[in-house]
C-alpha cells in the first residue's frame, strides 16, 4: 500500500515539472533596446563562429561589426610612381679654378762682385780690356836686334777671368849659332821648358823665330809675374850678349 503511494506522488511530480516547462516555454520576453518581443529562443541562439581570414589577406567581417570600422587601405607597391627628381641644373660656364703650384723658377742671375786690386808696387803693367780682351808686348833690352819677344792676348771670361795666351819668340836679323838648351818661359806658377835650335840666316832684314807659348787662366786684378829666359853666351852685332831675359809684371783689369 506504501508503495503504491510513492508512486502516485511520484506521477504528481513529474506531471507538475512537464506542465511548468511548457508555461516557461510559452512566456513571452522583451528586448531591452526596443518594443520589439522575441521569443526566447531567438536568444538563446548560439553566435555563429567567425572564420578565419583567407590565404589571400582579406578578412570576413561577422554580420554585427561595427560599421565604422572599415577595412585598411591595401595599395599594390607596383603602381606606386616612382620619385622622380630632376637633376641639378649647373651652368657649364662656371668651372672650379684650376690649382697648379706657381713654376719652378731659377734665381735671377747676379753679377759676381768686382774684384779689388791689390796693393801696387808701382811697375805692374795694368791691361784694360777692350772688347772683353787684352793684348801686350813684352821684349827684352839687350841693346841689339837680338831680343825676345812675348806676344799675348787675354780674353774675358764669363766668370770674371781671364783666358791668357802667350807666344814666345826670338827677334834677330842675320844669325848663325848652335842650339841653345836650358831655356823656359812661366807666367805666373806655369811653366814650360824649351831648347832653341841651331840657326844661321844671311840675310839683314828683321825676322822672328818661333820658341815657345803657354796658355793659362788668371783672374781679374790678380798680378802675374811672366818671366822668359834663353841663355845665349855670345856676341851679336859686336855687343856681348849673356842671356836673353824677360821679367814683367801684368795686372788685367775688370
Amino acid at each position: 500500500m506504501r508503495s503504491h503511494h510513492m508512486r502516485i506522488t511520484a506521477l504528481l511530480l513529474l506531471a507538475l515539472l512537464i506542465l511548468g516547462g511548457c508555461q516557461i516555454a510559452t512566456h513571452p520576453v522583451t528586448d531591452p533596446i526596443g518594443d520589439h518581443t522575441l521569443p526566447r529562443e531567438t536568444q538563446q541562439s548560439p553566435i555563429a563562429p567567425v572564420d578565419p581570414p583567407t590565404s589571400g589577406g582579406e578578412t570576413t567581417a561577422p554580420l554585427d561589426s561595427d560599421p565604422t570600422v572599415t577595412d585598411p587601405a591595401v595599395t599594390d607597391p607596383a603602381e606606386t610612381d616612382p620619385i622622380v627628381t630632376d637633376p641639378v641644373e649647373t651652368d657649364p660656364t662656371v668651372t672650379d679654378p684650376i690649382v697648379t703650384d706657381p713654376p719652378e723658377t731659377d734665381p735671377p742671375e747676379t753679377d759676381p762682385p768686382k774684384p779689388e786690386l791689390p796693393p801696387l808696387q808701382g811697375d805692374e803693367i795694368l791691361l784694360t780690356p777692350q772688347n772683353g780682351e787684352v793684348t801686350l808686348t813684352l821684349k827684352s833690352q839687350t841693346g841689339t836686334r837680338l831680343n825676345l819677344v812675348a806676344e799675348g792676348t787675354g780674353e774675358k771670361r764669363n766668370d770674371g777671368s781671364y783666358d791668357l795666351r802667350i807666344k814666345l819668340e826670338l827677334e834677330h836679323t842675320s844669325i848663325q849659332c848652335r842650339d841653345r838648351k836650358g831655356c823656359f818661359l812661366r807666367i805666373g806658377s806655369e811653366r814650360v821648358e824649351f831648347s832653341m835650335p841651331a840657326m844661321e840666316q844671311s840675310e839683314i832684314r828683321l825676322s822672328r823665330t818661333s820658341l815657345a807659348s803657354l796658355r793659362v787662366n788668371v783672374k781679374a786684378c790678380e798680378i802675374i809675374e811672366i818671366e822668359a829666359s834663353l841663355p845665349f853666351h855670345g856676341t851679336y852685332g859686336g855687343v856681348e850678349v849673356d842671356v836673353l831675359t824677360i821679367s814683367e809684371k801684368i795686372v788685367l783689369l775688370p
